[in-house]
């Protein structure tokens, strides 16, 4: 098991240049491993959502009593945005979720692991003992914390799950 963080990561892509290869062709790569990603974000906490206008205060105080916790999408399939893929009780079951849809498109070989922590210790292992579960021990799982221009919308406490195709070459 490797667990890495990003500063790690950007030397892979380095990789590409010090092979010489076209810049065109290093794009063309980029562009298929994005295109074949997919990252689901877990908030804890509805409030920032209504905040952002996502929700109204109504509806993210009524599943926030409910502890209903909605699974949020960003991949080709949203055209890039942040769409509700589906809402789920609990924050455990909504990780497990997004794990076993991650499971159905990705394999240990052909693609890399993400695990984003918004401050959620908790819910960050839960989401790396997932992976583990499905995919095996072997498997490589880069972890962050989660970028503040996602925590602005979903505050503290969300926890993302991603999966990315490796590049080829790098």
């Amino acid at each position: 098991m490797e667990i890495t963080t990003g500063a790690v990561r950007e030397h892979r892509y380095q990789k590409l240049v010090e092979q010489e290869i076209h810049p065109e062709e290093i794009i063309s790569r980029l562009k298929d491993s994005v295109d074949h990603s997919r990252g689901f974000l877990i908030p804890e906490d509805l409030d920032h959502l209504a905040k952002g206008g996502r929700l109204t205060p109504m509806a993210a105080k009524l599943a926030g009593m409910l502890k209903i916790k909605p699974i949020l999408e960003v991949s080709k399939n949203t055209e890039g945005k942040v769409d509700v893929f589906d809402k789920v009780r609990t924050m455990s079951k909504a990780i497990k979720k997004a794990v076993k849809v991650i499971s159905k498109d990705a394999n240990a070989q052909d693609y890399e692991f993400y695990v984003l922590n918004g401050e959620n210790q908790e819910g960050t292992q839960i989401a790396i003992d997932e992976l583990h579960d499905v995919f095996g021990e072997d498997i490589q799982i880069h972890t962050d914390p989660m970028y503040a221009v996602i925590a602005v919308h979903t505050g503290l406490g969300a926890v993302g799950v991603q999966f990315v195709k490796k590049v080829k070459g790098a």
